[in-house]
């Protein structure tokens, strides 16, 4: 409760207020802090609020089968969707396109439509954002 109030409330609740409240005086200060630590250190020091972007990630990945893994990759993506568009246009015949030579990536078309959905489903959630 008393990690909550510190994330959730605007005004925390005062270690007294856990003590004699919570803790119905049972548990001493010093006891409350090393849990509050313990519990800290256990999650990694990772509080955060979910944004739009984390609900992304996990719908798409979940119900889509695609996965956003870093901007980075994403942009590796769409570097290799855009030269095997371009190739096809030109009617080259390479199937396997990558921006580096270290790793290819293959492309077809379920690699462009996921990338499609992904890159607009990011559009859209940054743009409702501004709503």
């Amino acid at each position: 409760m008393f990690l909550a109030s510190k994330y959730e409330d605007i005004t925390p609740l005062k270690m007294s207020t856990v003590f004699e409240k919570i803790g119905h005086s049972k548990l001493e200060i010093s006891v409350i802090k090393k849990l509050e630590l313990d519990i800290v250190k256990t999650i990694n020091y990772k509080i955060h609020v979910p944004t739009v972007l984390d609900f992304l990630k996990t719908y798409l990945g979940e119900v889509l089968g695609i996965s956003i893994l870093s901007r980075t990759e994403t942009r590796r993506k769409e570097d290799a969707i855009m030269k095997f568009k371009g190739a096809e246009d030109s009617k080259s015949s390479s199937d396997s396109i990558s921006p580096d030579s270290k790793t290819p990536m293959h492309v077809d078309e379920d690699i462009v439509e996921s990338f499609l959905i992904e890159k607009m489903a990011i559009y859209l959630a940054k743009m409702s954002m501004h709503d």
